[in-house]
């Protein structure tokens, strides 16, 4: 039987949660309506030259959109929320493959 209960919760923990690994992510957040906001990500998906097979629509309602694009490098999320009126992209290295 164990004694160290840090040494017990460290290989509960390697066994329950095998080891990952982790992309770089950061976001940035925009102040605008909610139409300014989807005009924005078409002009987002444009400049980065994604391929339509490459757009995930996450989440598509009338009060809010999530958008993932899958490009060579990564991955960004373009988010718009009607209610709070903000635009957030997310970059991050983790690919959508």
């Amino acid at each position: 039987m164990l004694q160290n209960k840090s040494v017990a919760l460290l290989l509960i923990s390697s066994v329950a949660f095998p080891a990952t690994t982790f992309a770089a992510a950061s976001s940035q957040t925009i102040s605008l309506s909610f139409e300014e906001c989807l005009a924005r990500k078409e002009t987002v998906i444009s400049q980065l030259g994604v391929n339509p097979k490459n757009i995930i629509p996450v989440v598509n309602t009338n009060i809010m959109t999530m958008t993932k694009l899958c490009t060579v490098d990564g991955s960004v999320i373009v988010t718009c929320s009607k209610p709070d009126r903000k635009m957030v992209i997310t970059q991050s290295t983790n690919s959508c493959r």
